[in-house]
């Protein structure tokens, strides 16, 4: 599976996180408060939805444990920083370069796309990690998380 490098510029994210790791998941619970409340923000730039994970500074390193925090991310993308719902926050993903990715399957099934590309793909290819969120849009094409016919756009921020 190939990448194609895209430029992105900076997307501001409205939504709601939690601190999770691999070995334990709130992902249902957080995008199911986060669909609750969605139709609050009012200055969408798109009708995609966005899954986010920020991982701290070294987190695939030498010292990679399953076990280490993360925050993960429901939101959806806005033009602006004004009217943000009480509750809700704000994540600036800085523009730059990325790998893009293509996922067509179920939401239980994501995770064997993610080993393959930080176990296998990352550390093959020459490229480098950037410290910003990596995330997934849901776009026209995603069908639903038990969907096999559901598409996802992945992005990994590399360093430019």
């Amino acid at each position: 599976m190939k990448p194609e490098f895209v430029h992105l510029p900076e997307i501001l994210i409205a939504g709601t996180h939690v601190q999770t790791s691999l070995m334990e998941s709130h992902t249902q619970r957080l995008w199911k408060g986060f669909m609750t409340r969605q139709r609050e923000i009012l200055n969408r730039t798109d009708q995609a939805y966005y899954a986010l994970q920020v991982y701290p500074e070294g987190y695939f390193g030498p010292g990679f444990t399953p076990s280490m925090k993360f925050e993960e991310w429901a939101g959806v993308a806005v033009s602006s920083v004004d009217n943000l719902p009480e509750g809700m926050e704000l994540l600036r993903i800085p523009g730059g370069t990325f790998a893009k990715f293509m996922y067509q399957g179920m939401a239980k099934d994501f995770g064997n796309m993610a080993r393959y590309l930080y176990s296998e793909w990352l550390p093959s290819s020459e490229e480098s990690v950037a410290q910003k969120a990596h995330f997934q849009v849901m776009g026209d094409k995603y069908l639903g998380p038990e969907n096999p016919e559901s598409v996802e756009e992945v992005f990994i921020p590399l360093i430019d």
